[in-house]
């Protein structure tokens, strides 16, 4: 909906965020569903890794973390 109430037609939802990502996307920036994610999934990938070394499981929850982060925070701005 926009800021008045009225639906807003997905085709434009979607023309906007292609055509203004930040301006689209920052401003409904979930940083809590990004954190949430991040820290959750990177637990976990960091306890499933760590049989591989300690060293190899904190790598696995940096990126893990980088990725939730981004995707979570995103997911939760489009939705």
């Amino acid at each position: 909906m926009d800021q008045i109430g009225k639906p807003v037609p997905l085709h434009q939802v979607l023309r906007n965020i292609v055509r203004e990502p930040v301006k689209t996307l920052v401003p409904p920036w979930s940083w809590k569903a990004a954190a949430f994610a991040a820290a959750v999934r990177g637990a976990a990938f960091f306890l499933t890794n760590l049989q591989a070394g300690r060293g190899e499981a904190t790598k696995a929850l940096v990126v893990e973390a980088v990725f939730a982060f981004v995707t979570g925070g995103l997911i939760g701005a489009i939705s």
